[in-house]
């Protein structure tokens, strides 16, 4: 039996309303949509006509949520948990990743030094010896999502300038 009007209008009224607060992958309006009990066929016809109109299109909200993350100081993994967790697929997050960061916008290894030296300005340092103020300071970047390899760059570049004097 084919879909009302009416049922199209109000799913269609539900999906609008879930994307005044924030953009959303079509994944997120689909489950958000079957949550509130619309049935699957007209949540999928929701989501194709929003897709039409360009009002949920993931590989934009990827590039919108890498290029927010990055200027947040945040590690390609974890952008790409973030976007994971959010719906996008994982073609389209491996495509946006991979593109190069807007004009003027640091590396993930500057990234990771500028989010260092935010953490260092708020940490307290009294009385701590280098091998616990490192081991920190690597889990702090391991938390915001930076490679192995960049966090021991970031910390190498840090504590060789920081620490010249004292062994």
């Amino acid at each position: 039996m084919p879909n009302s009007t009416a049922d199209t209008r109000r799913v269609m009224d539900a999906a609008l309303f879930l994307l005044k607060f924030r953009g959303r992958s079509e994944k997120e309006m689909a489950d958000r949509l079957a949550r509130k009990g619309f049935a699957a066929e007209t949540v999928s016809e929701v989501v194709a006509r929003l897709k039409e109109l360009k009002l949920l299109d993931d590989t934009a909200l990827a590039r919108s949520w890498t290029e927010s993350g990055r200027r947040s100081g945040w590690g390609e993994q974890r952008l790409r948990q973030a976007l994971w967790k959010r719906g996008v697929p994982r073609d389209i997050i491996a495509q946006v990743l991979a593109e190069k960061p807007e004009e003027g916008a640091a590396t993930e290894a500057g990234r990771a030094r500028d989010a260092l030296a935010k953490r260092v300005k708020r940490l307290k340092m009294e009385g701590m010896d280098r091998k616990t103020l490192r081991r920190r300071l690597e889990s702090y970047l391991a938390r915001q999502g930076f490679s192995l390899d960049v966090v021991r760059g970031a910390l190498e570049t840090f504590f060789s300038s920081s620490f010249e004097d004292n062994p």
